[in-house]
């Protein structure tokens, strides 16, 4: 699947999802789960539970502190609960399975219709990328240190002969298959929330 069709999808999964009712969202995550058992992701899945655990428990402690305990409240905790389980394992799918050169050609063909606004998608794109790398790089390290380095004048001697790398964004051809994925689980959500709710 083109990654730009992966994040096409992730995205309507992420609007559409909340829309269904508690047994829908249930079912839903019960695929999303299979899935991410017959790709072995389900390590890296809870890997990614663990590091969203404070995300649980604050709505664990919303629902708390809020004193509703009836079973509208109950619903709309349970609703909220699995909507982020099915959240993140989508996620985990389309979006984090994917390697980084895959994933910025899908940003830069996702966003290429901002062209027409005379936008830098693909510098923009680069940029990002590139600062998501150097920040996962520099993880554990002492900020206030780093930045205070950043933060001080260069040096123009420094610089001098110094070589500068051209970055080559490699897009696939975007075929229609890859247009029909999103639409068609968009369809599919949009009929279990009128068939099940």
């Amino acid at each position: 699947m083109h990654p730009a069709a992966r994040l096409a999808t992730f995205i309507v999964v992420a609007v559409f999802t909340p829309q269904l009712s508690c047994a829908a969202l249930a079912g839903f995550c019960l695929c999303l789960l299979c899935l991410l058992a017959a790709s072995g992701c389900v390590r890296a899945y809870g890997k990614l539970l663990w590091h969203s655990k404070y995300v649980l428990l604050a709505l664990s402690l919303a629902h708390v502190l809020s004193g509703a305990f009836d079973s509208a409240a109950l619903r709309s905790w349970l609703h909220s609960t699995l909507y982020l389980l099915a959240l993140l394992a989508a996620l985990l799918l389309l979006v984090l399975s994917l390697p980084r050169d895959r994933l910025l050609s899908g940003l830069v063909t996702l966003l290429r219709p901002l062209g027409a606004f005379k936008l830098p998608i693909q510098s923009f794109c680069v940029r990002t990328m590139l600062t998501l790398e150097y920040a996962a790089a520099l993880r554990g390290q002492p900020w206030r240190e780093l930045l205070a380095q950043v933060t001080q004048p260069a040096n123009p001697a420094s610089s001098a002969g110094t070589e500068v790398e051209v970055i080559e964004v490699l897009t696939p051809p975007w075929r229609w298959v890859d247009r029909a994925v999103p639409v068609a689980v968009g369809g599919l959500l949009a009929g279990c929330k009128y068939m099940l709710n």
